[in-house]
């Protein structure tokens, strides 16, 4: 807040001294018009970059609905957790996982991003104290997380 009131002062006090300058420069109000939309317009685009970064970071995965088998969660608590400490999400990420599933296929699976998928297989290998994929398959086999086939 205090930004902004630093800014609109020192905007103020560039347009009065503006306002002096068609007395000694005989310009035309058209031209110091212009010359103050264009320092507006930089000043309200210099502005508007930090906004378009903060925009352009995607938006939040939406809340996604329970999965056939599972108990619903609730939002406002943190998902019930097993042995291995992995949460529904990452158990529904490790079953999918047991089907062979790629990444892609597995977000379009569960509505979401590949970025997501990735993250929650991040954190199903830390979890798990794995690094791939089938170390984390053969480790969810012998804690009992996915059935075995």
């Amino acid at each position: 807040m205090l930004a902004y009131g630093t800014l609109a002062a020192a905007v103020l006090a560039c347009l009065w001294l503006i306002s002096f300058a068609p007395l000694r420069m005989n310009w035309g109000r058209e031209l110091v018009g212009a010359a103050i939309a264009i320092v507006a317009m930089a000043i309200g685009l210099r502005l508007s970059r930090g906004q378009a970064r903060m925009l352009a970071r995607p938006p939040p995965d939406p809340p996604q609905a329970p999965v056939a088998g599972e108990p619903a969660q609730d939002n406002a608590t943190p998902a019930p957790a097993d042995a291995a400490g992995l949460s529904v999400r990452e158990r529904h990420v490790l079953r999918l996982l047991a089907q062979g599933l790629s990444n892609k296929q597995l977000a379009r699976e569960m509505s979401v991003s590949e970025n997501t998928v990735k993250t929650h297989l991040a954190n199903v290998y830390a979890k798990l104290g794995v690094s791939r994929r089938t170390e984390a398959l053969a480790a969810a086999l012998r804690l009992g997380l996915i059935p075995q086939e």
